[in-house]
This record gives structure tokens, sequence and C-alpha cells, in this order.
């Protein structure tokens, strides 16, 4: 009785930590980026990508270009924090790089700690220009 009662509890308890990331997992966003932009230590090409949650991580993978892809940890998603219907990227600028710093979905939201290359801008150049690519969809 005591097994069946622990094994109840640690299955609830996993379906309330993973439930945020599977409202997401279930369909990916995906995005048009109109300029080129980092995540981490990779640059990625304007264009087309995908973004779903792995576990801690996102996913990021150019649509046209399967190879093209990273994961990236990310801080714990947060239920009910965006209050748009629609999904987004934001992006920090900084004169002409931008840099990766949050996606968000309907009832969830990601933030991506600066790279190295980001400090090194912060450094020389100030604060990012915040840029929201909202265009974003859920297939």
């Amino acid at each position: 009785m005591k097994t069946y009662v622990t094994r109840i509890l640690a299955a609830v308890s996993l379906g309330f930590a993973l439930g945020p990331a599977s409202v997401l997992a279930q369909s990916p966003l995906h995005a048009n980026i109109p300029f080129d932009f980092t995540v981490g230590n990779q640059t990625f090409a304007a264009g087309e990508y995908r973004v779903a949650p792995v576990g801690q991580c996102l996913r990021i993978q150019a649509v046209n270009r399967p190879s093209t892809s990273m994961l990236i940890m990310t801080q714990a998603g947060s239920p009910g924090v965006t209050t748009s219907a629609r999904s987004s990227l934001t992006f920090n600028r900084y004169g002409d790089r931008y840099f990766l710093s949050r996606v968000a979905a309907p009832q969830l939201e990601w933030d991506l700690a600066p790279s190295s290359a980001e400090k090194e801008a912060i450094a020389k150049l100030g604060s990012p220009r915040p840029v929201l690519v909202a265009n974003s969809r859920s297939r």
C-alpha cells in the first residue's frame, strides 16, 4: 500500500513538473526571423525556424536546413506568465547583432542566459534594444 501511494504521488508530481513543457511540446513554435542571430555560441542565418522544448532545453532548428540546429539550456518555464494568445521570440539587439533572449508561448515563457559574446556586446555597447518577432505561430 505504501509503495502504491508513493507511485501515485510521484506520477502526480511529475505531471505538475512536466505539464507546462508539454503544452509547447505538442505544437512547436515556427517563426520567420528576418535577420541573422546568435544563440549561445552559434550564429544562425535569417530564415524560418522551429523552436520546441526538450526537457530544460529549447531546440532551435532551421526548417529548410534540419542539420542547422542546437539545444540550449533555459531557465524553467513559468506557467501563466504570458498573456498574449500568440507566441513570440524576443531578441536583444546590440548594433547590428541580435541575440535570442526569450521564447514565449501562450501560457509559458523561457529566458536564455546571456552568452559570452552577448556579455562582450553589453560591455562595449551598453543596454540592448529588445526586438520582438511576434509573427511566430504554433503548428
